[in-house]
């Protein structure tokens, strides 16, 4: 279900300029290591639920999307890739998920 929403999301986005990483780095990204690098991919805050009281062992509170920036700097004019989401992104998992391998 997460793959299909992310790519319908991302087809009708991307012709308005806004982007959105691919279903298997998203997926990567929430279900994995939320220490690892590949979780900075849309600079995500997480929290743990010591109590596994959330309905789901993980839960999104945002849209994976990004817009492309310019910036210039003393190096010459580049681009990044800025979070639309406002407040910081977070994902919550239960505690529990990490006790458990993820199911794919």
């Amino acid at each position: 279900m997460l793959y299909d929403i992310f790519s319908i999301t991302k087809k009708t986005c991307s012709s308005l300029g806004i982007h959105c990483p691919d279903s298997l780095s998203l997926y990567d990204s929430i279900t994995g290591d939320p220490y690892a690098e590949k979780s900075k991919l849309l600079e995500m805050d997480f929290e743990i639920d010591e109590d596994n009281s959330l309905s789901h062992d993980i839960i999104i509170t945002f849209l994976p999307y990004t817009v492309t920036v310019p910036t210039f700097t003393w190096e010459g004019p580049s681009t990044y890739e800025m979070s639309v989401n406002n407040p910081k992104p977070k994902i919550w998992y239960n505690k529990s998920y990490f006790q458990k391998p993820p199911v794919k």
